[in-house]
This record gives C-alpha cells, structure tokens and sequence, in this order.
C-alpha cells in the first residue's frame, strides 16, 4: 500500500498487469497445497525492494486455511472491502474467495479507487452483495478491454461462474497476447512444469529451443 500511496495511487497499467500475475502465480501455488489465504489484499503484498519494478511477496497467513477439493468452508473470515459475496452471506466457499480478492485488489490498483465502497458498514455489506462495479467511470479511460474483461471476470458475484486461478494465468491480458509462452505452457504436463511456466512472463529458453526442433 505505501508503494501505491507513494506513487499518488497511479500504475501504469503494465505494471499493475505485472503485479497481478506474481499475485496469481502465488495463488496457484497455495492451492496446490489445498490453501485459501483468505484475506488478500494490498496490506498484505509487500514489496521484496525499493526499486520500481520490485518483485512481490504475498503475507499473513492467519487467516488461511487447508480446503480440500470436495470441502467447502462457512467461516466468516476477511477483510470486508476485499470479501467475496458467499463469505458475507454465509454460504458454503472455497478457493474461489482468493479470486474475488484478486479482481478488488487489481480493480483499486488500475483505477485509484474500489469497486464497492461506503463509510456505512451494512451498506458496503449491500454493494459487495448487490451492485455491481461501475466501470463507465472516468478512472478506467486509457485501461485496456482486456484488463476490464479480467477484472469483471474476477469480480463475478456467482462463485460458480468466477474465473479459476488457471484460467487467470492464462488470459489474454496475463500473456499479453504471447503465443510462445501459451505454446509452451500447453505442453506443461507435470505441477512443477505448470507451476514454472505460470511464473514466466516470456518464453524459457528451453522452450525455444523445443520450438526450433
């Protein structure tokens, strides 16, 4: 947050594509685990240096939890602001949670501001529920349709529609439309081949190599 406050809470949008994807590849490592951090949000992103393009560490755990494929969970926990529609009304939820945390935190860092917001508790409690963002406001002028599509896809309140952390690394806004890199993510077979090539931002040379053969 202080990153974001000490740059008058504006990011080029490549840098905020940038950060959203160390946040996904952090999320597809939890969840091999079975883990749902449940509480992420800017507090918890630190930053490894001070350089502009410094490298993402995801905290806190306290809130986290082991979720079994076929479990679901009832606890009432989170941050409410970055808190998913079923952990409000109650309702049985899994993995998914991380990615409705995912779409507020990329949707405040792309525009300044966040989706649903009130001084009001219970009223906020409404919006997150209710209403859906708006993105006709003027903050998202000049941000790309593909980050718009991600975000809403991120920010789907039917956890049964909302986009998985997979399906995040492999956006079109994520690859920046890098067809080398999708080749060579297709051909991950194995978690840890998977794993790697969602960590990449461009191909491994590896990968190359195995494109000129």
């Amino acid at each position: 947050m202080s990153y974001f406050k000490q740059r008058k809470y504006k990011l080029k949008e490549s840098r905020v594509r940038d950060i959203c994807h160390q946040i996904a590849t952090s999320l597809y490592y939890l969840k091999s685990f079975g883990i749902a951090h449940r509480d992420m949000k800017p507090d918890n992103i630190m930053m490894a240096d001070d350089g502009e393009d410094s490298e993402i560490k995801l905290i806190d755990f306290g809130l986290s939890k082991i979720i079994g494929p076929k479990e679901r969970s009832k606890d009432p926990f989170g941050t409410i602001p970055y808190a998913a529609p079923e952990i409000i009304l109650r309702k049985p939820y899994s993995h998914s949670v991380d990615m409705w945390s995912l779409g507020v935190t990329t949707f405040f860092l792309l525009t300044g501001f966040h989706p649903f917001d009130s001084h009001d508790q219970q009223e906020l409690l409404k919006k997150i529920v209710r209403q859906e963002p708006d993105y006709a406001a003027e903050e998202w002028k000049g941000i790309s349709e593909l980050a718009v599509d991600l975000v809403k896809k991120l920010l789907e309140k039917d956890k049964e529609k909302r986009i998985e952390i997979e399906q995040v690394l492999e956006h079109e806004w994520i690859t920046s439309g890098n067809e080398k890199l999708k080749l060579q993510r297709r051909k991950s077979q194995t978690y840890l081949e998977k794993f790697n090539s969602f960590s990449l931002t461009k191909p491994s040379e590896e990968g190359e190599e195995e494109k000129k053969e």
